[in-house]
């Protein structure tokens, strides 16, 4: 699961999180116990082309740069800070065949 942000002020502080060697934002559990979360922090600028591009709030310019997350998926599923999940659907056939995708 990748979470991303403008910046990094934006992180909440709920999320733990350390900035390793690469500069790549890695999820840190504070209490020391096993941390299963599989969550990646994603900040504009690594996905950017043209970092001069930036600050942009634009949906699809950021929808556009998800070609540039190295460990994405070919298939994902994809929230935007406005999608709400307000029914229940089966997770069983979202992918109807290559390239077809389905409405929720």
């Amino acid at each position: 699961m990748f979470l991303i942000f403008q910046e990094p002020s934006q992180i909440p502080s709920f999320i733990y999180y350390k900035i390793n060697e690469e500069g790549i934002y890695e999820i840190n559990n504070n209490n020391n116990t096993k941390n299963d979360i599989k969550l990646k922090i994603i900040i504009h600028k690594d996905i950017f082309l043209n970092i001069s591009n930036l600050p942009n709030f634009c949906s699809s310019c950021i929808e556009s740069s998800f070609v540039f997350i190295k460990e994405i998926s070919e298939f994902f599923i994809y929230f935007n800070d406005d999608f709400f999940v307000n029914k229940e659907y089966s997770s069983k056939v979202i992918l109807l065949k290559k390239w077809s995708y389905e409405f929720i």
